[in-house]
């Protein structure tokens, strides 16, 4: 029986896109391996909404972008550690936004690490290299850029988010409960979100 807590609301539920191995694409959510790591299983992963469309680049107009950190792999809480498991930025997107799973680099640089931080310089240039690639390849919104994580994500946000001076301003959260725009601005409210 639904309840003013658990309502029965199904049809507006949020439902995560299926993962592909696909091109990137309006409503599709695929995995990337960047040009560093060809060789490797080091990935993140990429959802484009279905208002974006290929040629933004030419226009004005930006998307928002939500960029995660995943939690560690903990069986017992259902946590996988895995990017391809990310849910948290979809979730504070509504869907709407470009959404982006970091990966946390293994210490020998050949996979995704899913429990704590692997290597920590590789895991920090591979955000470094890769979130403004993304955000020009995609046209993401340079105002309007988030850095969330779940659990470890969340340790993420600061720990990997606010490494240094050049990495602060790839990222765009100070803390898990404060959102400011990766231009350092002030807190925003991105898409209309409380």
């Amino acid at each position: 029986m639904p309840s003013e807590y658990a309502p029965n609301d199904e049809p507006h539920r949020l439902h995560l896109p299926n993962n592909s191995f696909a091109e990137p694409a309006a409503g599709r959510r695929v995995a990337i391996t960047a040009p560093e790591y060809a060789d490797t299983a080091v990935h993140h992963m990429l959802y484009l909404p279905a208002e974006w469309g290929a040629n933004w680049r030419e226009s004005d107009e930006r998307l928002p972008i939500v960029f995660e950190y995943t939690g560690n792999y903990f069986p017992t809480s259902g946590s996988t550690g895995k990017v391809e498991e990310a849910a948290l930025g979809y979730g504070i997107s509504g869907g709407k936004f470009i959404w982006v799973a970091l990966p946390y680099i293994s210490n020998d640089g050949s996979n995704n690490e899913r429990t704590w931080w692997g290597d920590i310089a590789a895991t920090v240039t591979y955000a470094k290299l890769n979130v403004p690639r993304i955000i020009e390849a995609f046209s993401g919104d340079l105002d309007a850029v988030l850095l969330c994580g779940f659990s470890r994500g969340a340790i993420a946000v600061n720990y990997i988010g606010l490494h240094d001076d050049e990495m602060a301003p790839c990222g765009a959260a100070l803390s898990p409960t404060t959102t400011t725009t990766a231009k350092g601005s002030g807190p925003i409210r991105i898409g209309g979100l409380p």
